[in-house]
This record gives C-alpha cells, sequence and structure tokens, in this order.
C-alpha cells in the first residue's frame, strides 16, 4: 500500500513538473515569437546611445562591457513569471497559434514603429494638457492673488483705541 502512495505521488509530482515545464517552454516560444528579447535589445541599445551622448568621453570598451551586463536574455526571463500569472497554457496555444499567422507576424514586425508613432502622440498630447493645466492654474492663482488684494484694501483696520 506504501509503495502505490508513493508511485502514484511520484507520478503526480512528475506530472506537474512536466505541466510546468510545458507551459515555461509555451511562454519561452510566446516571448520569441513577439520579439519580446529583441525589444529588450533595442531598449538596451537605445539607452546606451542616450548616455553616450551625455558621456561621450568613455571608452568604447565601457559601452561594450555594459551592454554585456544588461543582458536581454535576463529581461526576457523576468517576464516568464508574468506571463505565467496571466496566461493560461489554453491562452499561449492561442497566441503562439497567432502570432504565426501573416498577421500575427505583421504586428511583431511593425510594432516598435507603431508604439514610437503612439509615444510621440501621447507625448504632445500630454504636453498640450499639461500646458492647458499649467495655464489654468496660473488664472487661479491670479484671480485668488486679485481677490485677496481686494479683500486686504478693504478691509477695517482696527486701531489700538477701538
Amino acid at each position: 500500500m506504501m509503495k502505490k502512495i508513493v508511485f502514484v505521488s511520484a507520478f503526480l509530482l512528475a506530472s506537474m513538473t512536466f505541466a510546468q515545464t510545458s507551459k515555461e517552454k509555451k511562454i519561452n516560444e510566446f516571448i520569441q515569437l513577439t520579439a519580446v528579447d529583441k525589444l529588450g535589445k533595442q531598449s538596451i541599445d537605445k539607452m546606451v546611445d542616450i548616455y553616450k551622448r551625455q558621456f561621450g568621453d568613455l571608452p568604447a570598451e565601457f559601452w561594450e562591457e555594459f551592454k554585456k551586463e544588461a543582458n536581454e536574455n535576463e529581461l526576457a526571463k523576468m517576464y516568464i513569471p508574468i506571463y505565467d500569472k496571466y496566461y493560461s497554457e489554453a491562452d499561449l496555444d492561442a497566441l503562439i497559434k497567432f502570432y504565426k499567422t501573416p498577421t500575427g507576424k505583421k504586428m511583431v514586425a511593425v510594432m516598435p514603429e507603431v508604439m514610437n508613432e503612439s509615444m510621440e502622440k501621447g507625448r504632445v498630447w500630454g504636453e498640450g494638457i499639461s500646458r492647458k493645466v499649467m495655464a489654468k492654474i496660473e488664472k487661479v492663482k491670479a484671480e485668488k492673488s486679485a481677490q485677496r488684494k481686494e479683500e486686504l484694501k478693504n478691509a477695517h483696520v482696527m486701531t489700538v483705541s477701538e
């Protein structure tokens, strides 16, 4: 009896491990199909370009070493628990199937440009909203200041004899 319990327990544990491994493989395939690992590299390259402009006097070796430390594979590995949390294995199967289609491949191909253009539009929109808010704040501050001056001007000044 004890041997059966141990065998069944070992079988269940092995099955759960296989399922996790199967899901993790699907997550890795999803990451590759969606080019998330490449987006990490692009982000690192852009960051290095920005820093190079700021700190141009540093040698090229410094930047190459930095790129090695900022390995995009580490970033992709960090995504695994996130995808595991939000996507079931059936979800991953459907997503993988979609990203293997011509439309899915096109989505991956154009996504960097779509994101860049969207972020630029969002930046311009945000700046416009910010200017409007700041103008309203200045108007309210000016009105309150004028109101306070008027109140002080009309305030009855009490003298010591009153």
